[in-house]
């Protein structure tokens, strides 16, 4: 049976017109390493992340979850270990609302790790020339929303699904004085991960 990937990526956040996430899930095809391919753009809110992935997950039921999102500051792919319950962050998401020790998931367990193939994935980017490592926190804003509740949907109800985040850095020209990652780069970078995860599977 061909196997589901539902892959997703970000609105432009506040003021930026852009979100690389977003453009580097667009771009990819339909399907992928034999398994077909489910794309969507989440909205940069609280609430509406919580309705959009998890109403997603239960309409597509896929056999893998890979979220993708910007991380401004950074120089290569992020592949990331865990998510934590927890939302914290100064900023205001795109619907001007700011959470301070909220709980994603109240009662939930307080982290998860990812279950995507990061291993895989950091060897098949490294092998491609791409930049990438390992890092161990996703933040408290809607990245680590988006990969907690993919998770915890997979831990709940789906316990063959897996699921995991990839941050990418910001793209030329989004942001002054800051780190970027070419577009085709990135991109090519988002193909990558998404293969290894159908490849997984």
């Amino acid at each position: 049976m061909e196997k589901t990937i539902l892959a997703t990526g970000f609105e432009p956040f506040g003021s930026q017109r852009v979100n690389p996430s977003w453009e580097c899930v667009n771009s990819l095809g339909g399907h992928c390493a034999g398994a077909r391919l489910i794309k969507a753009r989440l909205g940069v809110a609280y609430s509406g992340i919580e309705r959009e992935l998890c109403a997603l997950i239960e309409d597509v039921r896929p056999d893998g979850v890979i979220c993708f999102g910007q991380a401004g500051g950074r120089k290569g792919v992020s592949v990331e270990r865990v998510a934590i319950n927890l939302k914290d962050c100064p900023s205001p998401d795109n619907e001007g609302v700011i959470c301070e020790d909220e709980p994603i998931v109240p009662g939930g367990p307080a982290a998860y790790f990812t279950t995507l193939p990061y291993k895989e994935i950091l060897l098949a980017l490294r092998a491609s020339s791409i930049d990438a490592h390992s890092s161990y926190s996703a933040g408290t804003y809607l990245c680590n929303n988006a990969m907690y509740l993919a998770l915890h949907a997979a831990a709940a109800k789906y316990p063959r699904m897996r699921a995991g985040f990839v941050h990418i850095p910001y793209m030329e020209g989004q942001c002054e004085n800051m780190p970027y990652m070419e577009l085709e780069v990135s991109k090519r970078a988002v193909s990558i991960c998404v293969e290894q995860l159908a490849l997984s599977l």
